[in-house]
C-alpha cells in the first residue's frame, strides 16, 4: 500500500464525468487529499460491483523523449492502482493506460491521472 507523503504536492478535481488526480512535476507520491479521493473511489466501486475504473495517466515531456513521460505516467497509475487493489478492488476491474504526454490538454496541469468510471462513459454514436 502506498504511504501518504504530507509533502507531496498535488490536488484533486472532481466533476460529474471523472476525477483528476494532479501531480507536481515527476512526483508519483500521494498526499492526504489525493489518498482520500482514491479511497472514496474504492468505496464507490465496492458498492457497484459491475463498474470498472479507467486510469488514464499522463505526464509532461517532449516529443523527443516519449518514454520518460510514459514511465512517469505509468508510475502514477500503478500507485493509484495499488491503493484500489489494497482496498479490495479486483485488478480485473482496473484498466490502466499510461498515455504519457497529453495530446490535447483540457487539464491545466499535464501531470495527472484521470479516473473514469465505466458507468459514466458516454457512448459516442
Amino acid at each position: 500500500m502506498p504511504k501518504i507523503n504530507p509533502k507531496a504536492q498535488g490536488n484533486v478535481v472532481v466533476n460529474d464525468q471523472h476525477t483528476i488526480i494532479n501531480f507536481k512535476g515527476d512526483e508519483s507520491e500521494l498526499n492526504e487529499i489525493m489518498m482520500k479521493t482514491i479511497m472514496d473511489m474504492a468505496n464507490v466501486l465496492k458498492r457497484n460491483p459491475n463498474v470498472q475504473i479507467y486510469l488514464n495517466a499522463y505526464s509532461h515531456g517532449t516529443v523527443d523523449d516519449i518514454s520518460t513521460p510514459r514511465r512517469n505516467a505509468l508510475n502514477r497509475g500503478l500507485t493509484i492502482r495499488a491503493v484500489l487493489i489494497n482496498q479490495g478492488i479486483p485488478a480485473t476491474r482496473i484498466y490502466l493506460i499510461a498515455k504519457g504526454i497529453p495530446e490535447s490538454n483540457t487539464n491545466a496541469n499535464p501531470d495527472y491521472v484521470e479516473m473514469v468510471r465505466s458507468d459514466l462513459v458516454k457512448d459516442k454514436k
